[in-house]
């Protein structure tokens, strides 16, 4: 892929997801390039897909609400206790009051 490819195409994408026109010196490069021009078409693609999913609407079940709120599965989170750390640390512990010992019986 040529350096202008990486960076021509990317802004290409995101003008054509944005649905205007790309900078002068990139609509040149890109009016020339193939590999480009398919960039441009996903962008496009894409957000005709994006669109399309914005008119479909959804309705929920006339019980949804009620049977969130019967639900008892809800609980508050955890606190967690990191293992590793916590074990890391008391073995630095033994091991330092152990070589205290030893220098101070030593």
């Amino acid at each position: 892929m040529k350096p202008t490819c990486r960076l021509c195409g990317p802004l290409a994408m995101v003008a054509a997801l944005d649905d205007r026109s790309p900078v002068a010196p990139v609509a040149r490069h890109v009016s020339g390039c193939l590999r480009c021009q398919a960039e441009v078409a996903r962008g496009r693609a894409l957000r005709r897909g994006f669109a399309a999913l914005g008119a479909v609407r959804y309705t929920a079940p006339r019980d949804f609400a009620a049977g969130i709120e019967r639900s008892s599965g809800v609980t508050a989170p955890r606190r967690r206790v990191p293992v590793v750390p916590v074990v890391v640390v008391a073995a630095s512990v033994v091991v330092a009051l152990s070589l205290r010992r030893r220098l101070a019986a030593g």
